[in-house]
């Protein structure tokens, strides 16, 4: 079967799913999301950025600023994967993947920057620095990411024990569409500090969006082991091995989800879908009526009801 196929035939399992989807593929995903500092503040005025990992049209790309309280929203989404970037001055680059549904809700984000402390330790190093990163940013806004790069190099060049700088480098290229140079300039932060989770998110990332999914599935797998206990970012990872065909091992990352977090519906859902594409009936047919009974009022649960009786009507046959 093929990898790009694979999950829209997990998801339309049900001969009601196909004949409800097909008018409902003409609505499109929301989300909405809050930024917020280490201290729990919010961030206003940030520009966030939410591109589709496979972008086909010029909506695909999107860009909202935060308000007052640090929110953002973004409609008219396509379902599949896409990339949360945020970029502040003083802050180290954000990257997120995230799954996107047309037909359920999208649960909320919180996205919490941190400041660049560990790449600019003294007071007056810091206030040069952020300078610098501020008119960078304000290139890259401009869309001008090889001056914004320049501007990087320079101040590397100038500061060499600064070496997180180029995980500032590694996002313009990845801005640009550049992956290759992305990838290189996040290796640079990883030959050091092996763990670092930007660079490792940012390296994945941008695999992600060469379609490069094998490589894109090395990192997340060392991102799962640097945060192992993050759900969210074990969840990921099972959507990137599902959607390459990998049903087993998404199963696996979906199972630790959801025994970090026994709330989390969307990991439940997919571990149930996953389950049935294996033909473990018993073991999907428990994971639907455990979201059913944590999420009943989800749009998705008519559906799931009748892939449940599908299930059983397979135990009963023996298949």
């Amino acid at each position: 079967m093929k990898k790009n196929s694979l999950f829209l035939v997990f998801i339309a399992a049900s001969v009601a799913f196909l004949l409800v989807a097909a008018p409902a593929a003409a609505q499109r995903g929301r989300i909405a999301g809050t930024l917020k500092d280490e201290q729990g503040n919010p961030l206003a005025g940030i520009e966030v950025k939410f591109d589709n990992a496979k972008p086909e049209t010029k909506y695909d790309n999107k860009v909202e600023v935060s308000d007052e309280e640090g929110r953002f929203v973004f409609t008219g989404l396509r379902g599949g994967t896409w990339i949360l970037t945020v970029n502040a001055p003083g802050y180290a680059p954000f990257r997120q993947s995230i799954q996107i549904s047309q037909f359920r809700r999208n649960e909320d984000t919180v996205v919490v920057l941190k400041k660049l402390t560990e790449a600019v330790p003294e007071a007056g190093a810091r206030e040069e620095a952020e300078g610098m990163i501020a008119e960078a940013e304000e290139l890259l806004a401009e869309g001008k990411h090889d001056e914004a790069i320049a501007l990087y190099n320079e101040y590397l060049e100038a500061h060499p024990d600064l070496y997180k700088i180029h995980l500032l480098i590694g996002n313009a290229y990845e801005q640009k569409g550049d992956y290759d140079n992305a990838v290189a300039s996040y290796g640079k932060v990883l030959e050091l500090e092996p763990d670092n989770f930007n660079a490792l998110l940012g390296s994945g990332n941008a695999f992600i969006r060469k379609m490069e999914y094998e490589k894109a599935e090395e990192f997340f797998v060392k991102l799962a082991e640097v945060r192992s206990d993050d759900p969210k970012i074990l969840y990921t990872l099972g959507e990137i091995l599902l959607d390459s065909g990998q049903t087993t091992k998404a199963i696996d990352y979906y199972a630790k989800a959801v025994e970090l977090d026994p709330e989390f519906a969307d990991a439940i859902m997919k571990l149930g879908y996953a389950y049935y594409g294996e033909k473990q009936w018993q073991s999907a047919i428990e994971q639907f009526e455990r979201f059913i009974e944590i999420a009943p009022n989800r749009p998705e649960v008519q559906f799931i009801k009748d892939d449940v009786e599908k299930c059983k009507q397979k135990l009963a046959e023996g298949k």
